[in-house]
């Protein structure tokens, strides 16, 4: 379980995202791949006033095959995604945002 804070104030503006949150992240395959999945809620202020209620869902794999020696570097594979949700309270729109990432990596 999680709770996060964030408060900004630029050029007099001032901006605040605060709520819960929950992660969960499980191993597989004798720990070579990593299962992750996350939840936040959050209710943004904007000076002072409830703009908006902010729902956060990621999730997660990364798998890290063994396919030689190690001493010759570590390869690993990672996939991420999230989906974003600003539920307005006032008469601006919804603003729904999806994000995925792919990820190859070679570690010497």
């Amino acid at each position: 379980w999680t709770f996060n804070a964030n408060h900004t104030v630029v050029l007099g503006a001032t901006n605040t995202f605060m709520g819960p949150g929950v992660n969960a992240s499980r191993g597989f395959l004798n720990k070579k791949m990593n299962l992750n999945v996350g939840a936040t809620y959050n209710q943004q202020y904007t000076q002072s006033d409830l703009s908006n209620h902010v729902l956060n869902v990621r999730g997660g794999l990364r798998y890290s095959p063994e396919l030689w020696d190690k001493k010759y570097g570590k390869l690993a594979f990672s996939l991420n995604g999230t989906w974003t949700n600003r539920l307005a309270v006032t008469a601006m729109p919804n603003r729904q945002n999806i994000t995925i990432i792919a990820n190859l990596s070679y570690q010497i």
